[in-house]
């Protein structure tokens, strides 16, 4: 059995942090939400938000329903939407994009203020920012809890 080299295991300590966290911020999401679209969460407007929801597993059926059911033809109107939105957005973007990156290429007056202005939004990524938002806003969590934390009454669980 070969000995790991210094540069193998540093290696692996430096890549380690990063692949768990892959694995929990993608893998594990993707996962859960295949889970979430087989059971019956979402169907009553209270347990969609509660903080121990009571999650019914109902296999496929949420599939058959959206394609054989009430709503198969409004559905396939959004699916085509959908597509025809993405198609447009994505050679959109990619050709605004391809224009600012050759306006760029030619070492405009300003480039590193543009290049910091185009490239500050992709810091931050959507889905953490909505996750987040959602953690802090929940209606019996986050900044809801603050009041309780200060001494004060906890907020009135309206609905």
């Amino acid at each position: 059995m070969k000995r790991l080299s210094k540069d193998r295991l540093w290696a692996i300590a430096v890549l380690t942090p990063s692949i768990l966290l892959i694995g929990i911020f993608v893998y594990y999401f993707i996962g859960r939400t295949v889970y979430v679209s087989l059971t019956d969460w979402g169907n009553d407007p209270a347990q969609a938000l509660a903080l121990n929801p009571i999650i019914r597993w109902v296999g496929l059926q949420n599939y058959s329903e959206l394609f054989t059911g009430f709503l198969q033809g409004r559905f396939r109107q959004e699916l085509v939407n959908t597509l025809f939105f993405t198609l447009f957005f994505i050679l959109g973007c990619l050709g605004v994009g391809l224009g600012l990156a050759l306006i760029l290429d030619r070492n405009p007056r300003g480039e590193g203020l543009w290049r910091t202005i185009f490239l500050f939004p992709m810091s931050l990524s959507f889905i953490v920012t909505g996750t987040i938002w959602r953690w802090m806003l929940q209606p019996q969590g986050g900044v809801n809890q603050a009041p309780t934390l200060l001494g004060g009454s906890p907020p009135p669980s309206g609905g």
